[in-house]
């Protein structure tokens, strides 16, 4: 998250959920076993690719919003729309 959107949502906690689900993101996701993490961001930090790590796969269904202090977040949306 953004620097901006990171101190917006300090001063206002509800914005949590328009930064998660409001607008276009165009970033790259990619997923990957625990054990080649490292090598992945070795490799994508000498081609000067920033990588960060968002998340992580668990057995089950659905996906899990947690927040900074790791408790889940109870979305009402889990994407934008345009229309």
């Amino acid at each position: 998250m953004s620097a901006a959107a990171r101190v917006a949502i300090a001063a206002e906690p509800a914005l949590l959920e328009t930064g998660i689900t409001g607008g276009d993101d165009y970033e790259i996701l990619a997923v990957m076993p625990q054990d080649r993490l490292d090598a992945f961001h070795t490799l994508a930090t000498v081609a000067g690719i920033g990588v960060a790590v968002i998340g992580r796969t668990l057995p089950g269904e659905g996906l899990t919003v947690r927040d900074a202090q790791g408790l889940p977040v109870a979305l009402s949306r889990t994407s934008f729309s345009h229309f």
